[in-house]
């Protein structure tokens, strides 16, 4: 292999990384503003809480999308969960983490992401009960953000299956 072709590597491998941390930028920033909305549903602010599930999700969507491109990023999710477990003292973010894993590469051939509607309701059910969780509200808020994860879910991925056929 010569000098140009592996440097061509490197910068396939940084435009993946860039569009990965872009992505996983949106989902953490989300996430800051889904948990700033329930605790004000409740009346309450805890910055440290928004910015530990901020972390949370983005180290879940970051582990998810190391494992789609193959590339070595989970050691940024490691990383965003323990900066989150820092913050919070809890060990959620692990939980969290695990289920991501059994959601993206799975355990001797148990996955999450297999199948219409069961990876829908295993990211509604992840979001709905962390944002309950680190928003530390009421079950009403569980029964919310799950119900609207879902929708948001399916209908991504009936946007995805279009593009997919083609």
């Amino acid at each position: 292999m010569n000098h140009s072709e592996s440097y061509r590597k490197v910068g396939v491998r940084l435009i993946i990384s860039m569009e990965a941390l872009k992505a996983s930028m949106f989902v953490g920033v989300s996430a800051f503003f889904r948990i700033l909305f329930a605790q004000q549903l409740s009346n309450s602010f805890d910055l440290k809480l928004c910015l530990a599930f901020c972390f949370t999700a983005l180290a879940i969507y970051i582990l998810d999308r190391s494992f789609d491109y193959e590339s070595n990023e989970f050691v940024f999710a490691i990383l965003f969960v323990l900066l989150s477990f820092v913050l919070f003292s809890s060990f959620m973010p692990f939980i969290a983490l695990f289920i991501g894993f059994l959601y993206s590469k799975g355990v001797k051939g148990f996955r999450l992401k297999r199948g219409y509607g069961v990876k829908n309701l295993v990211t509604a059910l992840t979001w709905g009960v962390n944002i309950a969780f680190y928003s530390k509200i009421n079950t009403l808020i569980i029964v919310f953000f799950t119900v609207k994860s879902f929708i948001i879910t399916l209908l991504n991925d009936f946007k995805d299956t279009g593009s997919n056929i083609k």
